[in-house]
């Protein structure tokens, strides 16, 4: 028995040391900024590292671009509440946004294009938190500029 649960443990830990491993962390980068292109997205992931308890992939310094849309975060947490391999879904608990700066531009704003991709799998949340929010805006429609902190 304890000989079963020495490898288990030895196990896990070799499991985090590749989870946690430069070449795995970019190779996730690259998905999730993958993933936002065939949203019509532009996203450039500064840095993904993982937290164990509650699970959860912390993003750092996130831009993103979209038609009349420019955004940064600073910070980026998703908890995993559940994976559900035949659902093909996702689930995750509480999403927290910090240092969230947009930039809307009416004027360079395009209707949206149709993506050609669809993702088979699906993302749903339970909870969205937004902290120190900065939005900033030209050329909206009756409005001259916009500034809200």
């Amino acid at each position: 028995m304890l000989a079963a649960v020495a490898f288990l443990l030895l196990l896990a830990h070799g499991l985090q040391r590749v989870i946690e491993s430069d070449v795995v962390r970019a190779w996730l980068i690259r998905r999730v900024e993958s993933r936002a292109v065939s949203a019509g997205i532009d996203m450039r992931v500064g840095d993904l590292r993982w937290e164990y308890l509650p699970p959860r992939m912390v993003l750092a310094d996130l831009s993103l671009v979209t038609s009349g849309v420019r955004a940064e975060v600073a910070h980026l947490s998703a908890d995993l509440l559940a994976l559900r391999p035949p659902r093909r879904t996702v689930a995750l608990g509480t999403v927290v946004a910090d240092g969230v700066r947009v930039h809307l531009d009416a004027a360079a704003a395009k209707p949206p294009r149709r993506c050609d991709r669809r993702s088979r799998v699906r993302f749903t949340d339970r909870h969205l938190h937004l902290r120190r929010v900065d939005v900033q805006g030209r050329g909206l429609p009756g409005i001259e500029a916009v500034g809200l902190h």
